[in-house]
């Protein structure tokens, strides 16, 4: 059975911190009254999603370029490069 987990709807960042095997039993469990911030970009709103097999080799769930999950950093924005950003020094 999959388990559920949580997927920040603002960033994509899956936080495995808790688990779910169904909707039923996050509910049950509070995963919806209370509040919850993702350690990522600090949204509040989530999907439950389920939770995604790793890898071989892999030590990340999100699987998506570096570039792509980290657009803030890379000065991405909406697939175009900032022509403005400059990286801290």
């Amino acid at each position: 059975m999959a388990r559920l987990v949580r997927l920040c709807t603002q960033c994509g960042a899956i936080d495995d911190r808790r688990a779910w095997s169904s909707a039923d039993e996050a509910a049950d469990q509070g995963a919806f009254a209370e509040p919850w911030t993702c350690s990522t970009c600090a949204w509040t709103e989530f999907d439950l999603v389920e939770e995604a097999a790793p890898q071989r080799g892999s030590t990340y769930r999100d699987e998506r370029p570096a570039a792509e999950r980290a657009g803030v950093a890379t000065g991405s924005r909406g697939g175009g490069v900032d022509p403005t950003f400059r990286s801290p020094a």
